[in-house]
């Protein structure tokens, strides 16, 4: 996607091009806490949309106030003109859990380019992010500055579906993979998360992992359904004797869960949709450094890449500790859309 660069720092679109706009409220009972730079979901179905954006969706703008105001950046998911249906991931300056926030979203400009950036969304914090729909059949795209794409282990293995939001990928448990050219997962502190939906019983499965397990040897992170109905998530250090880090959240079948898992150099967290499951401070050894480039959906020991069946979506790898009050709300925004905003009505000059 290009950005339009011709604008002024604080601009009133209707002097430029764009037609109308509509108001998006964040409703603050879904916000925890003062976040800034936040990347708030729109995932709406609009008919107004639909019969005067453009057909991809690029004249779509979000600015942080009505008339002369900022320019908000944002990543466009996906658009579908026959619908109106819009996947967009927009980051707002500052919203918090006291009182309502408000940005504007325009529309209708058939001269303008694509105004989605979405390398500017993310902020630097995060390592990668992946929406998990198809960037080709056989890829998936990263939406921050490093393009740490994926490339699925053939054209429609996993293969897309629908997912928490927007499209996801769907692993068979036979052999679908989705593999990267760098480890990608940070030594030290870090973030990681996601949505997983288990469709297997009682077996192991690979989640994501930069190791050559999932085994207690490993040097490096994995996830893996285990087969008592969990998810583990472990830093390896190496050592036969076990993982540097590790621990356990709840996995149940045919469930959609968003986990988190976060080091701040010190403890280990996890995360259950949104609620800290379980910490843990002990240690074995030392972290050790990952041994693979990342993989999805399999691992790479020969003979043992522990398949993982279902289905995941929106993953991130970041350098920080996410703060609790972020994970809930970022929890809130992809599990209530339309609770977390209100569109209001159509308004022109």
């Amino acid at each position: 996607f290009e950005f339009e660069t011709g604008f002024p720092s604080v601009f009133d679109p209707f002097n430029y091009g764009w037609h109308y706009r509509k108001q998006i409220t964040i409703n603050h009972d879904y916000v925890y806490g003062e976040l800034t730079n936040f990347p708030v979901l729109i995932s709406i179905t609009d008919a107004d949309l639909q019969s005067k954006a453009q057909n991809d969706g690029g004249d779509i703008l979000f600015m942080n106030s009505a008339g002369e105001a900022s320019q908000l950046y944002y990543d466009l998911e996906s658009y579908d003109a026959a619908s109106g249906k819009l996947v967009a991931w927009v980051n707002v300056s500052s919203i918090d859990s006291s009182s309502n926030s408000s940005i504007y979203m325009y529309y209708e400009n058939p001269d303008c380019i694509n105004q989605a950036y979405s390398i500017k969304c993310w902020n630097s914090q995060y390592i990668a992010v992946w929406h998990m729909n198809d960037a080709t059949t056989d890829s998936i795209q990263d939406s921050t500055i490093n393009g740490y794409s994926g490339t699925k282990k053939g054209p429609n293995e996993p293969q897309t579906v629908e997912g928490i939001v927007g499209t996801a990928q769907h692993f068979d448990g036979s052999d679908d993979y989705i593999a990267f050219a760098n480890t990608i997962v940070p030594l030290g502190v870090k973030s990681v998360s996601g949505w997983i939906l288990r469709e297997t019983g009682p077996t192991w499965g690979t989640v994501l992992c930069d190791c050559s397990g999932i085994s207690s040897s490993d040097s490096g992170l994995g996830w893996a359904l285990h087969p008592e109905y969990t998810l583990q998530c472990y830093l390896g250090n190496g050592y036969e004797s076990g993982h540097y880090m590790q621990l356990y959240m709840n996995n149940e079948q045919s469930t959609w869960h968003y986990y988190v898992m976060t080091y701040d150099g010190t403890t280990l967290k996890g995360y259950l949709d949104g609620q800290l499951s379980v910490s843990s401070t002990e240690k074995s050894g030392s972290e050790g450094a990952p041994t693979e480039n990342l993989r999805m959906g399999a691992s790479t020991a020969p003979g043992l890449p522990w398949p993982f069946q279902g289905i995941l979506d929106e993953f991130s790898v970041s350098t920080t500790a996410l703060s609790p009050e972020w994970i809930q709300t970022s929890y809130n925004t992809m599990k209530y859309p339309t609770e977390f905003i209100s569109v209001g009505p159509e308004e022109t000059p």
